[in-house]
């Protein structure tokens, strides 16, 4: 035991007595009667064990961050990067252009999918995404390293802002080449792990690392003919090209998560679809589309667009989305023992692949569903394993384990941005679309900014009005490049307070009869009515105006229906009519 009569000196620069302290760190300062001695507790040898010269000095020592922050808050900032391709063009078939986009990791979930919180990084029709990766590895390692002095407005002081990278969004295709990897025709087609296609795809091979990959480059690299060169590639599933992503600080083999859009939606979601409705015959299709058109779409939020016998094929992801969640009710009794099997394991990976909250302490379980649905798929529809996507449902509890649900590296809100570079492109003229394209979004960046309530000429603000003006649908249209055809928020029927007389059920629209009724002042009740008689009786005079309607806008823009419950708070609320702007 150390003497009493020793005092240690702690993380928080205090000196106290060794009888005051009540757990031993790791790493303390015994003060002597000479000078300082740094020691770590040994606890085999219940002792102290004195520090080296060059120990001692980096235990001593200020951090950087906290020298070169000099006293000023640190923020930790952590970003998502996006990359993908689109088409330049209305036809969405020619003209390659590759595109980067900057997220905030950090938003809440209600505000990472806004268009505005999408921010434009660059984009090219003659660069790859790699090519263009070389500028935005170097600030992604100056952010992360010696972070950035910025001015906080909010606390009205300066702060330094740490934004490591914390993961990348990519379909499988941009994410193998953004990685190195072969891509999903390789013999290792997975670019997760060392799956090997001579294998049953229900293995998981040895998890890829960054330190391995490079070990592997390296030696593709040392090979002395292009022959051998090949054969090692195809070893090890990677190229050794020069990839400034695998330098930024971290496994850069961690940070591309699986997505979903296209390997689930535009999987096996849609390679069963495909498969199913070639074995149906002319009649079955019949009731099929029969079977749709008496479906109850209430609960959701969009319908399955087009004819799903013959239109199936041009489906996009929010139509297999749709689909998938009625497939069970629609085309169950038309299936096989085999395909129904199938179709049960693919509504339950469905469900883990969309959960709203994920229990770490469940991953075992979810991930033994997403085996059982490999071997499904292996054992009763092996047709479908031709598509290495299969095989990625292995990791996507994985995936979700490091990162959360789904919805936190969701492509489907990066996806919707890529129309605004097309657009961009299409009205631009053609002369230098990458520098066009940039410098829009960078006028649409600074016009938001100042717009939005920022500072500028050192402590000023744009007036009410101009903000006012910006929160209009016809401004936040523009600089979100939608169209003025599809504003229809601005519509009477889309304003707060305004009855609906009609809604889509089964297809088409039907009125419904409903009355409003106060609960303890607080609580509004819409109640189906049998007649329009019983709202007259209600109302209590036959001379009264009497309109049946469906459900009322509430002023977060949503609908309140038939049956639902919600708060009001004073001033009581005010309906407007669809036909005149009078509050009735």
């Amino acid at each position: 035991m150390v003497p009493n009569s020793c005092l240690f000196y702690l993380p928080d620069s205090t000196l106290i007595l060794y009888e005051q302290i009540t757990v031993v760190s790791s790493a303390i300062v015994c003060v002597q009667e000479k000078p300082l001695d740094v020691v770590r507790w040994n606890r085999v040898t219940d002792s102290f064990q004195r520090f080296s010269p060059d120990e001692c000095a980096s235990y001593l020592a200020t951090h950087p961050l906290k020298a070169k922050a000099a006293g000023r808050k640190v923020v930790m900032l952590p970003l998502i990067l996006f990359a993908d391709d689109t088409s330049g063009n209305k036809s969405k078939k020619w003209h390659k252009f590759e595109s980067w986009y900057l997220l905030l990791a950090g938003l809440p979930r209600h505000m990472n999918a806004k268009v505005e919180n999408i921010h434009f990084l660059c984009s090219s029709d003659s660069m790859s995404a790699l090519d263009m990766a070389n500028p935005i590895a170097d600030e992604l390692i100056l952010l992360e390293g010696s972070g950035l002095e910025v001015y906080d407005a909010l606390h009205n002081e300066h702060v330094l802002v740490i934004a490591p990278i914390l993961l990348f969004i990519a379909d499988n295709p941009m994410a193998s080449l953004l990685l190195n990897h072969l891509g999903g025709s390789a013999i290792k087609y997975c670019r997760i792990c060392m799956a090997d296609r001579d294998e049953s795809p229900d293995i998981i091979s040895a998890i890829r690392t960054l330190q391995d990959s490079l070990q592997q480059m390296v030696v593709i690299s040392s090979q002395r003919t292009q022959q051998l060169k090949d054969q090692h590639r195809t070893l090890y599933g990677v190229r050794e090209d020069s990839n400034p992503l695998l330098h930024i600080p971290g496994d850069a083999y961690r940070c591309f998560p699986l997505e979903l859009l296209h390997t689930l939606l535009l999987g096996p979601v849609k390679y069963f679809l495909i498969e199913v409705m070639a074995t149906f015959s002319k009649a079955q299709k019949e009731e099929i589309l029969a079977r749709m058109k008496a479906f109850n779409f209430s609960g959701f939020h969009v319908k399955v667009h087009g004819n799903v016998c013959y239109h199936h094929k041009s489906f996009v992801g929010r139509d297999y989305k749709a689909w998938s969640q009625m497939a069970l009710f629609i085309i169950s009794p038309y299936l096989t023992e085999g395909q129904q099997k199938v179709l049960l394991a693919l509504s339950k990976v469905f469900r883990i692949a969309y959960c709203d909250f994920f229990d770490p302490a469940e991953a075992d379980t979810l991930h033994q569903i997403c085996v059982g649905f490999v071997h499904t798929v292996r054992d009763f529809m092996p047709s479908l394993l031709r598509k290495q996507k299969v095989h990625y449902f292995l990791h996507l509890v994985e995936s979700m384990q490091d990162y959360g649900p789904t919805s936190a590296f969701s492509a489907e809100r990066c996806e919707s941005f890529n129309s605004s570079v097309r657009l961009q492109n299409i009205y631009g003229n053609k002369q230098a679309p990458s520098r066009d394209i940039a410098n829009h979004f960078a006028i649409v960046e600074h016009l938001r900014y100042i717009c939005g309530g920022g500072l500028f000429n050192s402590n000023e603000r744009c007036s009410k009005g101009v903000k006012d003006l910006y929160d209009t649908h016809e401004v936040q249209g523009f600089f979100n490049s939608i169209p003025s055809k599809l504003l229809n928020a601005d519509r009477e029927i889309y304003k707060p307070g305004t009855a609906r007389m009609a809604t889509s059920y089964n297809g088409k629209l039907n009125l419904l009869k409903v009355h409003a009724t106060i609960i303890d002042g607080t609580i509004l009740e819409l109640q189906q009515l049998e007649t329009p008689y019983s709202v007259i009786t209600h109302l209590g005079s036959m001379d009264d105006n009497v309109q049946e309607y469906r459900a009322v806008v509430s002023n977060c823009s949503e609908l309140v229906h038939s049956g639902d419950y919600v708060e009001l708070y004073p001033p009581f609320f005010q309906i407007w009519s669809a036909t005149d702007n009078n509050p009735t």
